[in-house]
């Protein structure tokens, strides 16, 4: 009895380790089971995170931000020509009410510009370009008029100006911005042209002057 109890029993305990030992590689298969998920998953989620939207969305993006660009340019060509006009105004010495509004002329749309150019306007473009020229050619056809003469040329500028400018507001450039923020500016910005119009038209009934030929000037404007 005493000797088979011993041998009975070392029997057991060599069965108990190789037990172990056939669970023992069970624990690293399922270890690095999960491990070759992980690392299956994290690779996947990285591809579909980076293609989501390729090249073509950035594209779109692209196109859609040369548009932009250009109107906010055209925009700043106008308010280009409007502190050209003002500065022209002052220069020849008009008074009163329209010295007043030549001066606020050159603070709003220099303002106006400030704003513009954190929106990256494209001032190459070929519309913004044709806009400068057309400034560039109104402000000649008032550089030789003087007194009465220039005073009626001015706000008739301003009317015609203001109101060419709604409307390519409304037809143009804001249909052609996307950005919330550039579409917020020119949007805003169309109300401060209207006012400008508004005010325009104001010292034009208030003129005391005698009536020129305000046909002629309108026509000659760009």
């Amino acid at each position: 009895m005493n000797i088979r109890i011993p041998a009975t029993a070392l029997a057991l305990a060599c069965a108990l380790p190789l037990a172990g030992c056939r669970d023992n590689p069970d624990a690293p298969s399922v270890t690095n089971t999960s491990a070759a998920e992980a690392g299956t998953t994290m690779p996947r989620t990285e591809s579909s995170g980076g293609t989501a939207n390729p090249h073509t969305g950035d594209s779109a993006m692209q196109s859609q931000s040369e548009g932009e660009r250009s109107a906010l340019g055209v925009l700043n060509a106008i308010n280009d020509y409007e502190i050209a006009a003002g500065r022209q105004a002052l220069e020849k010495n008009v008074s009163g009410d329209v010295a007043d509004y030549a001066q606020q002329m050159i603070d709003a749309h220099t303002q106006n510009k400030a704003q513009t150019n954190a929106l990256n306007p494209d001032a190459e473009s070929a519309n913004a370009k044709a806009q400068a020229a057309k400034g560039e050619q109104m402000l000649q056809h008032m550089a030789d008029k003087s007194g009465d003469d220039y005073r009626r040329a001015y706000v008739d500028a301003m009317i015609v100006g203001h109101t060419q400018a709604l409307a390519m507001l409304d037809d143009t450039l804001i249909p052609a911005v996307a950005s919330p923020q550039a579409k917020a500016h020119v949007q805003q910005t169309r109300q401060h042209v209207a006012r400008h119009l508004s005010h325009a038209r104001a010292l034009d009934k208030s003129d005391n002057s005698v009536p020129g030929d305000k046909t002629s000037e309108k026509n000659a404007t760009p």
